[in-house]
């Protein structure tokens, strides 16, 4: 029987579970449990029903891992703000919270993470990091958070666009709304078109139409998919929300794997980092699926992949020289600020290290 390799993705998910925690163990005579590690182990994760054996290095990894995950979790679920922003001729709700971490502490203590200070980076880094966020910045001591699901799964920020979205919340250009409206959700259109049976997707292409009204917003519709007519706008916005998940599915391999053209191995205020950089090229699968299922209205280039490539647990993304730049939690990067991400940018910038 073919022995099962044990990952760090294997020790995250046990190490998350309930009274499971990392002890140190100077004394033991085993060798650390990760598949491809022959190092002496220093330190054990202790569950309900195991003891599981690992080195200092694999601990280390491990301690960040849960780190980023229970402080993203941790924030998320912490009661909110809702403020609403209106950029660009299209409207944006940003949560904001309070920066009161004593809890988190607390329990990444009891979780045995030696390093259980959370300062500004780890928070920053951590949020946007989740899967559902496209950007999480502290800006006056407190937390302000975009998520991608309803209402915000009809329009997804650039970078550029978030440096506008920053100016707006620090200048308190915005009003506070108690529940924000969800009018109409991609997937309310979408959903019906999955092949429950053979889990395909069946493209449907939108139709022309020449009167009524728009779904969402009462304007003159121009398109219509089944029983919803949309303006050209709103035909944009759905089908976005739709092609988000798209570049998820493709990064986690379930319609294609994507794939760096490059890696940048950076040092930056004593912290080692590795960065994706991607041209369209490396992204090309995800267009030629935006084709065949009869996306219309997408123009395929930089701008409009830097919209979404921060989904799939992309913290921060940026253009340069017509490369995405992104960073994410993966690849055991250090925790980096947003403040620092943007000076991170200007060096490579400054020094041509993309030309």
């Amino acid at each position: 029987m073919k022995k099962e390799k044990v990952t760090a993705e294997n020790l995250e998910k046990k190490l998350l579970q309930e009274n499971a925690k990392l002890v140190s163990d100077d004394l033991t005579e085993n060798i650390c449990c990760i598949s491809d590690c022959i190092d002496n182990a220093r330190s054990k994760l202790v569950t309900q029903t195991e003891e599981i054996y690992i080195c200092s290095v694999h601990r280390k990894e491990l301690e960040m891992r849960a780190k980023t995950i229970l402080t993203a979790d941790y924030f998320l679920k912490k009661s909110c703000t809702t403020l609403l922003l209106a950029i660009n001729g299209y409207n944006l709700y940003v949560n904001e919270t309070d920066i009161d971490y004593s809890e988190l502490e607390k329990k990444l203590i009891e979780k045995g993470i030696a390093e259980s200070k959370i300062d500004r980076a780890v928070i920053e880094s951590s949020v946007a990091s989740h899967e559902n966020i496209t950007y999480a910045e502290i800006i006056n001591d407190k937390l302000y958070y975009i998520n991608c699901l309803p209402p915000n799964d009809l329009y997804f920020p650039t970078s550029s666009e978030l440096f506008a979205v920053r100016e707006m919340i620090a200048n308190g250009e915005y009003d506070i709304v108690e529940k924000p409206k969800v009018l109409l959700s991609y997937k309310t259109i979408y959903n019906n078109f999955w092949d429950r049976d053979h889990f395909e997707f069946k493209a449907r292409e939108p139709k022309k139409v020449f009167s009524g009204s728009c779904s969402v917003c009462g304007g003159t519709a121009s398109y219509n998919i089944e029983k919803y007519n949309l303006c050209k706008t709103h035909l944009m916005q759905i089908q976005q929300g739709m092609i988000r998940q798209f570049f998820i599915d493709a990064f986690i391999g379930v319609l294609c794997h994507i794939q760096p053209s490059d890696m940048l191995f950076i040092n930056f205020n004593d912290k080692s980092l590795k960065l994706e950089v991607y041209d369209l090229e490396s992204l090309s699968e995800i267009h030629e699926t935006i084709k065949d299922y009869k996306m219309k209205l997408i123009n395929f280039n930089i701008e409009f992949v830097d919209r979404f490539i921060r989904c799939p647990e992309i913290a921060f993304s940026a253009i340069i020289n017509n490369l995405l730049v992104t960073y994410s939690r993966d690849f055991d990067n250090d925790f980096i600020t947003k403040d620092e991400w943007d000076e991170i940018v200007k060096r490579i910038k400054e020094k041509g290290l993309l030309e």
